[in-house]
């Protein structure tokens, strides 16, 4: 034990203080910072990123059926076969070797090694095959869902449409044309915009979901007609005064709008389209009166499927054998009797 204090860090003496650093004053050890002791000295410790921020990341439980992997699931469901295509070869060879006699050593293993290779190749292929396979059936599988969420899609937009019906109008004043219109035109995302606003894009877009949702209703009758052209009761509100007229004024009236919704319904199940193939969008039918016009004039409706009545003789603004006309995008298209188109007319 006293030869260990003789040693020179137990002996006394020497300067207390260093030569030269008496001016640095006196020096404070910072403690070391709580690190993980697991990690090396050279790498930086990093926080989660939400540490300190109050937040909490919470990942998703259910990814819903957009995230299935379908490739995934089938593998799951068919198993993962194990790869002994390794194992298979060297137990075809081994033998195949030792059974070799005569020649080199080279040509020993060429020859032992023909047969187990080709039948590695052939396993390799049928597994290449197997996952071929599942990647078809995987594809399969995506493309019967996206129909399926489609048709969930557009049956929710066809319940839509159908709760919007003249039977269920959230305004009084609103026909069954004008609230399907507006509902069609918040379909396509231009329901905040109003309809002076409107570009002809636009206009094209909106009539071209109404003619879809009319064709997708479903109904070959096409009853929804009835509440685009809705008849008056005859014998509801009759005038003491002159009956007969109001109520012959009433039948004038219905037959007007019957053969409206007889245009509408032949278009529709016809499916008429315009020379460029696209077919003939349209909110309703109208009658245009061409003497009426000329003493107290008017304009042609945009998207308005018009049957020309009272014909001028000599009118140049038509085809002489015209009798149906429809207005799209500047450009006026002219039909004779038969729905067959004439000519078209830009403004």
């Amino acid at each position: 034990m006293s030869n260990v204090f003789k040693r020179p860090m137990f002996r006394r003496g020497g300067l207390t203080t260093r030569v030269g650093y008496a001016d640095l004053g006196p020096v404070y050890s910072e403690p070391l910072p709580d690190r993980n002791p697991f990690l090396p000295f050279e790498q930086p410790q990093q926080l989660p990123s939400n540490q300190g921020k109050g937040i909490t990341s919470v990942e998703p439980q259910n990814k819903g059926v957009t995230d299935i992997n379908f490739e995934e699931m089938i593998r799951e469901k068919m198993g993962k076969p194990k790869d002994n295509r390794l194992y298979n070869f060297l137990a075809r060879f081994g033998p195949a070797l030792a059974n070799q006699t005569g020649g080199s050593l080279l040509q020993n293993i060429a020859r032992a090694s023909a047969g187990p290779t080709e039948a590695l190749l052939s396993e390799t292929a049928a597994m290449d095959n197997r996952n071929e396979k599942i990647k078809g059936m995987a594809l399969e599988l995506e493309m019967q869902d996206k129909q399926r969420r489609q048709a969930i899609t557009d049956k929710k937009d066809l319940m839509l449409f159908e709760d919007k019906y003249i039977t269920k109008q959230t305004k009084p004043n609103e026909t069954a044309l004008t609230t399907n219109y507006g509902f069609a035109k918040d379909l396509v995302g231009l329901g905040d915009i109003a309809v002076g606003d409107l570009t002809d894009e636009q206009k094209e877009l909106i009539y071209d979901e109404f003619h879809r949702l009319q064709l997708d209703d479903g109904d070959t009758n096409y009853g929804f007609l009835d509440d685009y052209y809705p008849l008056e009761d005859i014998n509801r509100n009759v005038p003491d005064r002159n009956p007969e007229e109001a109520i012959a004024a009433k039948e004038a009236r219905n037959s007007i709008k019957k053969m409206k919704k007889e245009i509408h319904k032949y278009i529709l199940e016809n499916n008429l389209t315009l020379p460029d193939g696209k077919p003939i969008t349209f909110g309703e039918v109208d009658f245009f009166d061409e003497e009426a016009v000329s003493e107290i004039g008017g304009d042609i409706k945009e998207y308005v499927f018009y049957k020309i009545q009272n014909k001028l003789e000599g009118n140049p603004t038509r085809p002489p054998n015209a009798s149906y006309m429809y207005k799209k995008g500047g450009n006026t298209f002219f039909f004779d009797e038969d729905f067959q188109f004439i000519e078209s007319v830009g403004s």
